[in-house]
Parts: structure tokens; sequence; C-alpha cells
């Protein structure tokens, strides 16, 4: 997901993990140890999944628009959709 990020970056595009569970701590370890190039938000309260996701599905992906508006769920990432949600040109870059 980091080359998605660093792709649509300067498009206004942010690639976040959210942990349902763990510390602060725990969301360290897995990044460092994943060599993670993203944000770990954890989420106990699953507050972001309410918002979102509200049936709870995992692994899930949400694709939020600038502005905080849900454009889909469930989605798998690809550079079309990408552009779509970034209100880019599709096909201008290829991941």
């Amino acid at each position: 997901m980091g080359i998605i990020q660093e792709e649509y970056e300067e498009d206004g595009l942010l690639v976040v993990m959210i942990m349902l569970d763990g510390t602060p701590a725990d969301a360290a370890a897995l990044a460092e140890e994943a060599k993670l190039s993203i944000p770990v938000l954890v989420d106990p309260q699953q507050k972001a999944f309410d918002r979102w996701d509200p049936q709870l599905r995992t692994p899930d992906t949400a694709f939020i628009k600038p502005g905080m508006e849900v454009h889909m769920t469930g989605a798998t990432w690809h550079p079309a959709l990408i552009e779509e949600v970034l209100g880019l040109e599709i096909g201008r870059a290829h991941v």
C-alpha cells in the first residue's frame, strides 16, 4: 500500500490501517515489523468502523472522499478506482 500512497499522495490520498484492538505500542510494533509506510490507527471503541462500516466486516476497505464522504466500502484497490475517488482523470497514472 505504500506504493499506492506514494503514487497518489500529492493528489490527496491517505492510506491508513485501522486495528480494532491493541495499543498504540502494538500498532507501532506492527508497523515496524511489517515495514509499513502508512499510519496505523488503533480503534478499540470501533468509532471509525461505526462511521464507515457499521456491519464491522474485517478485513475491509473504505474509500473516503475529501470531506469525509464514504465513496464505497468492500472494494479492491486499483488505480482507476483511486483516481475516481480523488476526482482525477482515469488512467493518468499506473501503479
